[in-house]
C-alpha cells in the first residue's frame, strides 16, 4: 500500500482483494500475542482511564488511602520501565524528599514530560500536613475512593454486574479484585450502554485493547450484538459491513465472531458522518456520502465527541484510520469536485488540507492576501497542521508569506515620513527589521519546501518570486528614502553613542570597570539576528538589553573589526589604505596600527588595562576545558566570530541552512559556561549587516556598473576623480571624519551589487543600507550563577553510524550509568561535525522528542535514530570527518561521542561533479566576468555534446546534487531571459520527458 500498516496489539495481516472497481474489501488473518492474553481486564481498564488523563494533563496525582492498587502500580511500573509507556511515574515509597526531588527535577523540563505521581497509604484527611499538597492541587485528580476509581474505569470494559462484583468486595485488594473477574466470560450486556459502546469503538479504531481481545474466544452472538450498540450509539448502517468486507472474510469473522472485522467499515461511517454533515451548500456526489448527510444532525453530537477524543487521544491511529479510509477510494470524486469554500472547520480528512493549500495558493497570486490571511487562520488548530510535519510546514512557509506581504504594505507608506537618521533608527529597530527577519526565515522554508516531495513545487517557485518582488521593491524603496536622509543630512549620526567607533567608550569600558566581562565581536551579525539572540538569552531568565548603532563605512570586516575597538581619537578615525588594491586594511592610532587580531588584543589591554584574552567561538565551542584556564585568568575575555559572513559568502544561505541558529546557540552556550566560571559581564556587537537576495534572481545586480577598472568591487570603490551621477552617491572621505586621505567613497545608491561585480550567493555588504548599517549592540548584566541541585545521574553515548548516498543516520542511545536512579531527565545533544570549515552537518529527520538543524533533546535509556545530509562550501578541502555527540550542558556528566566511521563530505555524485566541472568550465564562451560559474559550466557542456543540446535530466547528471542542478538550471533559465544577447549563439528552451531541453541554434 506505500505507507504503514496501521498499528494494533492484536497483530493482523490485512489483505486486500478488489471490489466492483470501486475500492478494496479486505480480510484479516489473525494471530494472539502471549503478552495479550496476560493482560487482566480490570489492568487494562484502569490503564485506559490513566492514559487518558495523562494525555489531557501532564500531571496526575493519584492518592491511595489504603493502598488498594499497590499491586497494580508494580505492574504499571514494569511496562514504564520497558518504556512500553511514554510517561514517568513518581511514586511514594516512604520518603517524602526523595519523592519530591524526583519530582522537582522532572518539571525543571521546559517541556515538563507526563508524569503520574502516586501516593499510597496516606488518609486524604492526612494529606495536607505533607509536601504532597501542592502538587496534589495543582495536577489532575484520580479519585480518592477506590469505589469511585472502579466506576470511572468501567465503562467500555465491565458490565454493570461485573462492576457489582468487584464493588462489594471492596476493600479487597487489586489481586483480590483481578482473581473476581478471571475466568468470566464477556458479559455482552455491557453493550446495551451506548457510553460502553463510545469507550470500546474509541478503543477498537485506535488500535487499543477493548474488552474482546482478553478473551480467546468470543460468545456466541458477538457480532450481532456489538452491531446493535453501534446502531443505538450511533445509527449505524449495517450494510457497509457487507459493502466493504468481502464475503469469505465476513463468514470467517462471523463464525468466529471476530470483532475487529468492524474496524473500518465503523470508521468510514463516523467520519463520513462527520464529513458531510460539515460541507457548506454542497451535495457530495457518491451515493453512500448522500446517504450519511440524509441521516441528518441525528447522533452527531455522541459522533463528533467520540472524533474528537480519537484525535486529542490517539491523533497518530487517527491518522492512519483516516488516510487509510481515502486510499480506497470513498472519496475520489470528493477530491476533484469540492472547493475550499464548501468545507466546514473540521478536517476530517487529509485531502481536505490539500484543497486548501491549492486555494492559499491561488489567493496569493492574485494578491488576495486578506482572504489568505483569513483562510490560513482557519488552518492554526487544524488536525492536520498538528499532527502531519509536511501540512504544518507549508502552512508555516504560509504564514510568513503572508506576513512578509501584510508587513510591506504597512510600513511602506509609515517610513516615508522619516526625517533623520535619528528616525531611521527608530523605526528599523522598532518595525522594519522584522520585515529582513521574515524574509530570511521564508527564504529557509522556500529551500527546504523546494526540495521536499511537495507536489506543489512549480506553484511553490511562483510564490517565492511574487514574495521576492513585494521584498525587494520595499528594499529598494525604504533603503532610497534612507539613501535621501543621508545625502541631505550626512551619514553620520548626530548622537556618539549611535556610532560604531564609540562602542568601547560607551558601552565596553563601563562593563570592563565593573568586573570580568567577555565580549562577542561577531562578523555579519546584523540587527535582526541581535534580536532573535536577546530572545534565546531570554529563555536563560536573564535580563539582556538591546540598542541599535550605525556601522561605520564602508560596511566591510576589516573596518567594522577594527573600530569596535579604540581606535577613535577625538571622534576621527585614521584609515589604512592599500593603494594598490584602493581599500581600507585597517586604522592607525597615535604609533599603533590596528589591522589584525593581535593588534586588537594588544590596544583592548593597553587602553583598558586589564589582562586581555582572545579565542574563536569555533574554538571555545569544541575545546572549552583547553581554553578554561585562559578565560580564568583573563578580565576582558574577547570571543570572535567569522561563521556568519564565512557561511553567507559560501552559499550556505541559498541552501537553507540555519548558521543563524548555530552561531546564536554557539554564543549561548558559551555565555553559560563563562558565567560558570565568574563572568558577570557579556556584551555582543557586530561588525555589519548583510543584504539578502533571492539567488534565483537577477535583481540582486545593477544596470550600473563599477565605476572604474576594479575587478572584484561589489557595492562601493574609494576613489580619486570626483564624480557626479544619480546613480552613486559619493562621500568626501573627510566627512565621515576620516583624517589623511584625500580618496572618495563611492557606491550605489540602491541596494545592489554593481553589473560588472563578481558572482554573489544571495548575501553581501560594503554599502550603505540599513541592512548592512544598522547593527545591535547587546548588553548583559548577571549573577554570578547560582549552584544547582547536584546531578547524580552520570550518561553515556552508544551510537552506530550508518551511510548512504547524501543522506545518512544515526541510530543512538544515552543510556544511564546509575540503575538505581528514581528519575532520568531528557538531554540536549549537539550533533554536528568534528573539527571542519566550510561544511555543516544538517539534521532532516529525527524521532528525538525535538530536533532542529544540529541538536537533539533526547529521553535517556531509549533508542533514537537521527538522519542527516552533509551541507558544504565550494571551498572544502577534505573528503571525510567523523560527527560528534556532545552534550551543551556543563553537569550533564556525560563524554562526548565521535564516530570511528567519517562521513564522507561528498557524495559519489558530488565527487564526480568536481572532475565534471573540471571537464566543463573550460573557457569556450566569452561572457563578463560576473557571468555565474554555473552558466559557464552548463553553457560548455552544452558546446560539448554531439546534439547540442542537454535536459534537466542531463543537468542533474552532472552536478550530482539536486539541489545544486535545480538552482542552476534556475541561474540559467534568468541569464537567457535576461542576458542573451551576450551569447554568440541563441538557445532555446522546451520541455520534454526528462524536464526542460535546452539547444543551441545560430543566431
Amino acid at each position: 500500500m506505500g505507507r504503514k500498516e496501521f498499528e494494533r496489539t492484536k497483530s493482523q495481516r490485512r489483505v486486500s482483494t478488489p471490489w466492483n472497481g470501486k475500492f478494496k474489501r479486505y480480510r484479516y488473518e489473525e494471530t494472539w500475542s502471549e503478552e495479550e492474553k496476560e493482560m487482566s481486564l480490570l489492568y487494562n481498564a484502569i490503564t485506559s482511564y490513566i492514559d487518558l488523563k495523562i494525555n489531557r494533563e501532564c500531571l496526575v496525582s493519584w492518592v491511595d488511602p489504603s493502598g488498594t492498587f499497590s499491586s497494580y502500580i508494580d505492574q504499571l511500573e514494569e511496562e514504564i520501565r520497558q518504556n512500553k509507556k511514554k510517561y514517568h511515574l513518581v511514586r511514594f515509597n516512604g520518603s517524602f524528599l526523595e519523592s519530591i526531588l524526583a519530582l522537582h527535577k522532572l518539571m525543571q523540563d521546559v517541556k515538563k514530560p507526563d508524569c503520574l505521581v502516586y501516593i499510597p497509604n496516606i488518609p486524604q484527611e492526612e494529606i495536607e500536613k505533607t509536601p504532597f499538597l501542592e502538587v496534589v492541587k495543582s495536577s489532575e485528580q484520580i479519585p480518592f475512593d477506590a469505589r469511585i476509581v472502579l466506576e470511572k474505569v468501567s465503562s467500555g470494559y465491565l458490565s454493570p454486574d461485573q462492576l457489582r462484583k468487584c464493588i462489594e468486595s471492596l476493600p479487597a485488594n487489586f489481586e483480590k479484585l483481578e482473581s473476581i473477574l478471571s475466568g468470566e466470560d464477556v458479559d455482552l450486556s455491557m453493550f446495551d450502554s451506548p457510553q460502553s459502546v463510545i469507550e470500546f469503538t474509541k478503543a477498537l479504531l485506535s488500535g487499543k485493547n477493548t474488552i474482546l481481545d482478553n478473551t480467546e474466544k468470543h460468545p456466541k452472538g458477538t457480532l450481532l450484538q456489538l452491531q446493535r450498540g453501534f446502531e443505538k450509539a450511533f445509527g449505524y448502517i449495517p450494510q457497509l459491513t457487507e459493502d466493504i468486507i468481502d464475503q469469505r472474510t465476513l463468514n470467517s469473522a462471523k463464525e468466529k465472531e471476530d470483532h475487529s472485522i468492524y474496524r473500518l467499515p465503523l470508521g468510514v461511517f463516523l467520519l463520513g458522518r462527520e464529513y458531510v454533515n460539515d460541507l457548506q451548500n454542497y451535495k457530495p456526489s457518491s451515493s453512500l456520502l448522500i446517504q450519511l448527510q440524509e441521516q441528518g444532525l441525528v447522533y452527531l453530537d455522541t459522533i463528533k465527541d467520540l472524533l474528537n477524543s480519537l484525535r486529542d487521544e490517539s491523533p497518530e491511529a487517527y491518522k492512519s484510520l483516516a488516510l487509510e479510509i481515502e486510499e480506497q477510494g470513498f472519496f475520489g470524486i470528493e477530491k476533484e469536485n469540492v472547493k475550499s469554500k464548501n468545507l466546514g472547520s473540521i478536517d476530517t480528512f487529509n485531502f481536505e488540507d490539500s484543497i486548501h493549500q491549492v486555494e492559499v495558493i491561488r489567493l496569493i497570486e492574485n494578491t488576495y492576501y486578506k482572504e489568505a490571511i483569513a483562510l490560513a487562520k482557519g488552518r492554526y488548530n487544524s488536525f492536520w497542521k498538528k499532527n502531519d510535519p509536511n501540512v504544518s510546514q507549508f502552512w508555516d512557509w504560509i504564514d510568513v508569506a503572508l506576513n512578509i506581504a501584510i508587513s510591506i504594505q504597512q510600513t511602506s507608506k509609515k517610513f516615508q515620513n522619516a526625517r533623520t537618521l535619528q528616525n531611521v533608527l527608530d523605526e528599523y529597530s522598532s518595525e522594519l527589521y522584522k520585515i529582513d527577519r521574515e524574509y530570511r526565515y521564508f527564504s529557509k522554508l522556500t529551500e527546504i519546501l523546494m526540495h521536499s516531495s511537495n507536489q506543489k513545487y512549480l506553484k511553490i517557485s511562483l510564490i517565492r518570486k511574487q514574495i521576492w518582488d513585494d521584498y525587494s521593491e520595499w528594499i529598494n524603496s525604504t533603503n532610497n528614502h534612507y539613501q535621501s536622509i543621508c545625502e541631505k543630512n550626512g551619514f553620520l549620526p548626530s548622537q556618539s553613542q549611535h556610532l560604531q567607533r564609540f562602542y568601547f567608550q560607551n558601552h565596553l569600558k563601563p562593563l570592563v570597570d565593573a568586573g570580568k566581562t567577555a565580549v562577542f565581536f561577531v562578523d555579519a551579525m546584523r540587527y535582526e539576528i541581535g534580536e532573535l539572540l536577546k530572545t534565546k538569552l531570554e529563555e536563560f531568565t536573564l535580563k539582556p538589553t538591546i540598542e541599535p548603532i550605525f556601522a561605520e563605512l564602508p560596511t566591510i570586516t576589516s573596518v567594522g573589526m577594527n573600530v569596535i575597538v579604540p581606535t577613535e581619537v577625538n571622534g576621527e578615525l585614521e584609515p589604512i589604505i592599500d593603494k594598490d588594491e584602493r581599500s581600507i586594511k585597517g586604522f592607525r592610532t597615535g604609533n599603533r596600527s590596528v589591522r589584525s587580531i593581535e593588534d586588537r588584543r594588544l590596544i583592548l589591554k593597553e587602553i583598558s588595562k586589564r589582562q586581555v584574552e582572545w579565542v574563536d567561538l569555533e574554538v571555545f565551542h569544541r575545546n572549552f576545558k583547553q581554553n578554561e584556564a585562559k578565560a580564568k585568568s583573563s578580565d576582558l575575555y574577547v570571543v570572535h566570530s567569522l561563521v556568519i559572513d564565512s557561511a553567507g559568502e559560501n552559499g550556505f544561505l541559498e541552501q537553507g541552512f540555519d548558521f543563524f541558529e548555530e552561531t546564536i546557540s554557539k554564543i549561548k552556550i558559551a555565555i553559560d559556561r563563562l558565567r560558570e566560571i565568574g563572568f558577570e559581564n557579556f556584551s555582543i556587537v557586530s561588525d555589519h549587516g548583510f543584504i539578502q537576495y533571492d539567488t534565483a534572481s537577477e535583481q540582486a545586480r545593477s544596470t550600473v556598473s563599477i565605476p572604474s577598472n576594479f575587478r572584484g568591487a561589489r557595492r562601493y570603490v574609494l576613489q580619486e576623480d570626483r564624480i557626479i551621477s544619480p546613480t552613486y552617491s559619493r562621500i568626501e572621505m573627510s566627512s565621515l571624519r576620516y583624517k589623511g586621505s584625500s580618496l572618495d567613497l563611492v557606491f550605489l545608491r540602491e541596494p545592489k551589487i554593481f553589473k560588472n561585480a563578481p558572482s554573489n550567493k544571495g548575501f553581501f555588504h560594503g554599502g550603505n543600507s540599513m541592512q548592512e548599517r544598522i547593527i545591535p549592540v547587546i548588553t548583559l548584566k548577571s549573577e554570578k550563577k547560582k549552584g544547582e541541585i547536584p546531578n547524580d545521574i552520570s550518561y553515556e553515548i552508544t551510537a552506530e553510524l550508518f551511510l548512504g548516498n547524501g543522506k545518512h543516520r544515526i541510530e543512538l542511545y544515552l543510556n544511564t550509568k546509575n540503575e538505581n536512579i528514581l528519575f532520568k531527565m531528557e538531554q540536549e545533544l549537539i550533533v554536528e561535525l568534528d573539527s571542519v570549515d566550510n561544511a555543516r552537518l544538517k539534521i532532516l529527520t529525527s524521532d528525538a522528542i525535538k530536533f532542529d538543524s544540529n541538536s537533539i533533546i533526547v529521553k535517556p535509556n531509549s533508542k533514537v535514530n537521527v538522519e542527516f545530509e552533509i551541507v558544504t562550501s565550494n571551498k572544502i578541502y577534505q573528503e571525510k570527518a567523523s560527527v560528534r555527540i556532545w552534550s551543551p550542558s556543563l553537569n550533564s556528566k556525560l563524554k562526548q561521542w565521535i564516530s570511528f566511521v567519517k562521513v564522507p563530505l561528498f557524495s559519489v555524485d558530488q565527487l564526480v561533479e568536481v572532475s565534471m566541472e573540471e571537464k566543463y568550465s573550460s573557457i569556450d564562451i566569452n561572457l563578463s566576468h560576473d557571468a555565474d560559474e554555473d552558466v559557464l559550466i552548463i553553457l560548455n557542456a552544452l558546446i560539448k555534446q554531439p546534439s547540442k543540446l542537454i535536459t534537466e535530466e542531463g543537468i542533474k547528471r552532472i552536478y550530482g546534487d539536486p539541489r545544486k542542478s535545480a538552482r542552476a538550471v534556475r541561474i540559467l533559465s534568468n541569464f537567457l531571459q535576461n542576458r542573451s544577447n551576450e551569447l554568440d549563439f541563441t538557445v532555446s528552451i522546451d520541455h520534454g520527458t526528462e524536464g526542460k531541453i535546452f539547444k543551441i541554434g545560430k543566431k
